[in-house]
């Protein structure tokens, strides 16, 4: 069965730290799954920052 991403925009998303974020962006979160590591898939660091600081705004 396909598990699908958790929402980012939950109150539980908002109190994650932004290294936890991070690491779910680029790694796939705890359980580091490759469908949601967006590392592997090419995303640099840099661009991951980005994202994070993109979905704080959103979480506002």
């Amino acid at each position: 069965m396909q598990q699908h991403p958790q929402s980012l925009l939950t109150e539980e998303a908002k109190q994650r730290t932004d290294a936890e974020l991070t690491a779910a962006i680029a790694k796939g979160g705890k359980k580091q799954t490759s469908a949601h590591a967006y590392e592997r898939k090419g995303v640099s660091a840099e661009q991951v920052q980005l994202l994070v600081q993109h979905v704080r705004e959103l979480q506002h």
